[in-house]
């Protein structure tokens, strides 16, 4: 047997953790698929891909805080 160092890398839509120097890998993959659930109970949106803003609504709040500031072209 190697005395290699163990690394479990998960990856979870956007995010992405690593795992150095464990025992057991499938316990620690169990245990970071568990938080990862929990985690998104709290909140569904956790992991996924964020969504671009339309250019026009950037514009239109910049607009409404700095009126001089900036004029939005579509």
């Amino acid at each position: 047997m190697s005395d290699g160092s163990k690394v479990l890398i998960v990856s979870f839509g956007t995010f992405s953790c690593t795992l150095e120097e464990f025992n057991d890998s499938f316990e620690a993959m169990k245990e970071v698929t568990g938080f990862f659930q929990e985690l998104v109970k709290g909140d569904p949106t956790f992991g996924v891909e964020p969504s671009a803003p339309e250019l026009g609504e950037v514009g239109n709040l910049q607009i409404e805080k700095n009126p001089r500031d900036l004029s939005v072209v579509n």
